[in-house]
């Protein structure tokens, strides 16, 4: 019953690209952007709960414009390169009136579908949910991998400190007079 969706649908993007670039970029880069997309989403669910009247069917619209948002890129990425005898006709003239009519169709069925959308609801927090688990364990878990390395490494530096001792080379130093 919780509308949870549309927060964990537009914060996702963001950890995942955090998580995953976690060692060219600090956490605290992440902050801005977070700040942004929350701020981003719940200015857009206010101003769809003012359309729709209902938290559910604004929850609804939210997220799914949001996943449109977010996938355009990938979808466009992994069909541009199709030929269709001779054309391309996957480009942004072709696949940006597609997504236009996507979510006008899931809009229009949101809108005219009565009743409560609690099942709906449910599956979509759980599947945002589920996408959060990995990006977030990865941060999370980045301080401790850092203290489980740089321990291997002290450990590693001193069982070479104490193989270089016992095993001292021969060096003869010549001066020719």
């Amino acid at each position: 019953s919780y509308l949870l969706h549309p927060i964990l649908f537009g914060v996702y993007p963001i950890l995942y690209q955090l998580a995953v670039n976690i060692p060219e970029i600090s956490i605290r880069s992440g902050y801005r952007p977070l700040l942004i997309a929350v701020v981003g989403v719940v200015l857009m669910l206010l101003s769809l709960r003012l359309v729709y009247r209902d938290w559910q069917r604004a929850a609804l619209v939210a997220t799914i414009l949001l996943i449109l948002f977010y996938s355009y890129g990938h979808v466009y990425i992994a069909l541009k390169g199709i030929t269709l005898a001779g054309l391309y006709p996957f480009r942004h003239r072709t696949l940006v009136p597609v997504w236009v009519v996507v979510a006008c169709f899931a809009i229009w069925q949101i809108s005219r579908k009565p009743g409560s959308f609690a099942v709906l609801t449910s599956v979509f927090n759980m599947a945002g949910l589920f996408l959060l688990v990995m990006p977030v364990y990865q941060l999370i878990s980045l301080p401790f991998q850092a203290r489980i390395s740089d321990a291997n490494n002290e450990k590693a530096a001193q069982m070479l400190a104490l193989q270089a001792d016992d095993v001292r080379p021969d060096i003869y130093y010549i001066i020719l007079d």
